[in-house]
């Protein structure tokens, strides 16, 4: 409440050691094996696959993601345990329309700040997503050919690659915004407000959800079932943090017992 930001950070730090990994590394094992049995030219398939698999090696690398996630229910006991302090925490609901500018979309590294910054749903591995990406691929190679690595392969793996997630978070049910930094961007003007980098106590950078004009971008403050704060504190630290506006304030029912 008193920085009034939300903290874009590095999504492969992330308690997923998964990320961006589970879509050079994992989901591309499993297309590159099913590329090699398809009708497709043998011989193009073979000299295709080292050109991506050197690719995709500096990929997991390079172009860092950072972000910041969401989930799309209030009131979940699983993210109560994993992220709500085992519903002794808090939830903030924001809403992420508010924010000018911002659109869904899965960014990709620019110089163009529009294009390095949006939002999305999450999507959870698994054989149907695999499908979706052999067949991009399949018809990749049917139009583009030996050039289908960069006419089509690559940028959608690329794209993709920050929001794909290993299926044992499917729980999760995720939305995050997703940024790629590069120090051409011009923060100070921007209409998203992004702020970066900052240093402490890691890299990380600050997307605000406040105006100067007192709107803000919180809909929602949610108490743990176990929570040791009341409403009226909630209240009071709002005021104290000079935030108003109209926004539900609830307390959680799930009941949960803390041993």
């Amino acid at each position: 409440m008193e920085s009034k930001v939300i903290w874009l950070n590095d999504l492969t730090e992330s308690n997923d050691s998964s990320e961006v990994v589970q879509t050079f590394g994992a989901l591309w094992e499993s297309i590159k094996k099913r590329l090699l049995i398809s009708d497709l030219d043998t011989d193009m398939v073979n000299n295709l696959i080292p050109i991506l698999d050197r690719q995709y090696e500096i990929e997991i690398l390079i172009d860092k993601p950072y972000g910041a996630c969401f989930c799309k229910e209030h009131n979940k006991l699983t993210q109560w345990l994993e992220y709500g302090d085992k519903t002794k925490g808090i939830v903030l609901g924001f809403d992420i329309d508010w924010f000018d500018g911002l659109k869904q979309q899965m960014p990709h590294p620019s110089v163009n700040l529009e294009s390095s910054i949006g939002y999305d749903h999450v999507l959870y591995y698994n054989s149907e997503l695999e499908d979706a990406f052999f067949n991009i691929c399949y018809k990749a190679i049917q139009e583009y050919g030996m050039n289908s690595w960069i006419m089509a392969i690559r940028p959608t793996f690329k794209h993709y690659s920050a929001f794909i997630k290993n299926n044992a978070f499917v729980s999760e049910n995720e939305l995050r915004v997703v940024y790629y930094p590069n120090e051409k961007h011009e923060f100070i003007n921007s209409s998203f407000n992004i702020g970066g980098p900052h240093n402490e106590p890691f890299t990380h950078y600050s997307l605000s959800w406040t105006k100067g004009n007192g709107d803000n971008a919180i809909k929602a403050i949610g108490l743990g079932s176990n929570c040791s704060l009341n409403k009226n504190d909630i209240k009071s630290i709002l005021e104290n943090a000079g935030v108003s506006g109209e926004f539900q304030l609830f307390e959680s029912q799930i009941p949960y017992r803390i041993r």
